[in-house]
Order: C-alpha cells, then structure tokens, then sequence
C-alpha cells in the first residue's frame, strides 16, 4: 500500500468518526460549520491524492496545517476534540516513522520549502505542540467542568451560641 493510499484510508476513518460526532451529537452551530469545512477541505485532499497531484498535494497541506492548528482553538465539542487529539498523534507517528512529513516537504511552493529548510528540525517538530496542548487542555477543562474540588458539606451544623 502507497503512502497515499495510507492516508486515503486514514482521512475515510477520520470521515467515518466526524460523521457519527454530526449525527449523535448536539454541535453548535460553530462546530457543525468546521465540520463540513473539514468535509470539503477532506474531499478535495482525497481526490488529489488519488491522482498524485504533488502541487495540489502541497496547496492541500497548508489547508491541513492551517484548519487544524486554527480549529484547535475553535472547536468546542468534546468528541471532535478528542478526534483532533487523535490526528495529532497519528500526524506524530508518521513523522516519528518517516522521519518527515507524510504529505511531503512542500517542492512545489518553493518559498514554503526554502522557509522550513531554513529552521531546524526541532523547531518544525515544535509546530504542532501548540494546538495539540490547546486540545488536551480544552479536554481536561471540559471533563472536569462538572466537577466540585471543594464540595460543600451537605449538612449544616449549627453550633450553639455562646451565652453568657
């Protein structure tokens, strides 16, 4: 199996998640228009997958890295959250593997090249710490929002007046 077609199969699973979050779940309106944003944007990158097209491969990873380091901070709804969580480690995990990134290292858009030629790699692999911090954050917020640290005693004891 190619490289594309791994991350053809990846983008389905993810397709198949995001829309059972859109029929199971109550999304704000905010949330359901980054999802269909996602859908398009996901489309498009599945068809030029398909045909190989390393221009629009490369126009295709910068909508990748801008919607999902934007929407990282947008989205509300913790099921998308935790299935950007999940991307996150998935895009980790391909980097880890190959050394680099699945989608290439833009050949196409000389400026963008040159730009990430010229940082090192620890800065590059710094890129995605911000957003993923963001949702782990959100996460851990959302799931503790419910949660009362210092309950107050249920029962109040009144305690006698000093008379004297």
């Amino acid at each position: 199996m190619t490289k594309n077609h791994e991350l053809i199969c990846i983008t389905l699973g993810l397709d198949v998640l995001l829309i059972t979050i859109v029929l199971t779940q109550s999304l704000n309106v905010f949330d359901r228009t980054i999802l269909y944003i996602v859908f398009i944007i996901h489309a498009i990158f599945i068809y030029v997958l398909a045909y190989n097209n390393r221009i629009w491969i490369d126009i295709m990873h910068i909508a990748f890295f801008v919607y999902i380091y934007l929407f990282a901070f947008l989205i509300t709804n913790r099921f998308l959250i935790m299935v950007f969580i999940c991307l996150f480690i998935v895009m980790t995990v391909y980097w880890v593997v190959d050394q680099k990134c699945p989608f290439g290292r833009f050949e196409t858009i000389p400026v963008i090249h040159n730009l990430l030629n010229n940082y090192p790699n620890y800065i590059i692999w710094l890129i995605p710490v911000v957003p993923f911090g963001i949702l782990v954050y959100k996460l851990i917020n959302d799931s503790y929002k419910d949660v009362d640290f210092f309950p107050r005693p249920k029962v109040q004891v009144k305690l006698p007046l000093n008379r004297q």
